[in-house]
C-alpha cells in the first residue's frame, strides 16, 4: 500500500510540474507558479477564489515553504534566481541570485537550510534562510533536477537527468556516497519510509524506476 501511494504522488508531482508547481501551506491558501506567465497566484484553499496574482520574475518552476510558514522560496529556473515572497501580504521581499538555471528547491528538515538544484552548474545550492545567502555549493551529476531527504534523515538523493544517474550524498557531511545508474532521463526522486527504497521518475522512459540505494540497482 504504501509503494502505491508513492508512486500516486510520483505521479502527481510529475504532473503539477508540467504547468509549474502547487503548494498548500496547510492553513487553507494555494500558491500556483507560472512559468509561463512569470507570476504566482495566491488562491483561497476552501472556495478557490484567486487572492492574489504577484510577478516574481522569469520562469517560476518550483516553489517551498519556510518551516514557519511565512516565506514562500520561489525558484526562477529562467531568471537564474530565488525570490522570496511575504505569505502574508505577497510582496516579493528578497531574492538570491544563483546563476545558471535553478530547478527545484528542498528545505533541510533541521529548517536552517534549503538545497537547490542548478542543472547548468552541476552543482547544489545551499541557501542560509537566516541570511538568505548561499553558503556552499555540492557538485552534482550532470544536470541534476529532483532531490529529496531520506527520512531517516541520512541522506540526499540527486537525480542527474542528462546523466541518467542518481547521486546518493550523506546529508551532514555533504560527500558523495554513491553513483547509481537508472532510466534515461530521471526527474523526480522520492524515499520510502525505510529510507532505502527509492522511486525515480523518468521524463523520456515514461516510468518509475524502483532503486535499491544500499544494492546501488535497480529492483
Amino acid at each position: 500500500m504504501k509503494k502505491r501511494l508513492a508512486i500516486v504522488g510520483l505521479a502527481l508531482a510529475m504532473l503539477l510540474a508540467v504547468a509549474g508547481s502547487v503548494a498548500a501551506n496547510g492553513v487553507g491558501t494555494v500558491f500556483i507558479a507560472d512559468e509561463t506567465g512569470g507570476t504566482v497566484t495566491v488562491l483561497d484553499g476552501v472556495n478557490h477564489l484567486t487572492v492574489e496574482r504577484t510577478g516574481v520574475g522569469e520562469g517560476p518552476h518550483s516553489l517551498a515553504f519556510s518551516p514557519d510558514f511565512q516565506r514562500v522560496y520561489i525558484v526562477n529556473r529562467d531568471g537564474a534566481g530565488v525570490v522570496i515572497l511575504d505569505r502574508q501580504t505577497y510582496p516579493v521581499v528578497a531574492g538570491i541570485p544563483t546563476g545558471g538555471r535553478p530547478e527545484q528547491i528542498l528545505m533541510d528538515p533541521d529548517g536552517e537550510i534549503a538545497y537547490v538544484t542548478n542543472s547548468a552548474l552541476d552543482i547544489i545550492q545551499i541557501i542560509n534562510l537566516d541570511d538568505s545567502i548561499i553558503q556552499a555549493t555540492v557538485p552534482t551529476g550532470d544536470a541534476p533536477i529532483g532531490i529529496a531527504y531520506s527520512p531517516d534523515p541520512r541522506l540526499l538523493a540527486v537525480a542527474n537527468s542528462a546523466e541518467n544517474t542518481i547521486s546518493i550524498i550523506d546529508r551532514v557531511t555533504l560527500e558523495l556516497i554513491n553513483t547509481i545508474p537508472v532510466a534515461v532521463a530521471p526527474f523526480d526522486v522520492v524515499f520510502m519510509d525505510d529510507s532505502n527504497t527509492l522511486f525515480v521518475s523518468a521524463t523520456l522512459g515514461g516510468g518509475v524506476s524502483v532503486v535499491d540505494v544500499a544494492d546501488r540497482r535497480i529492483t
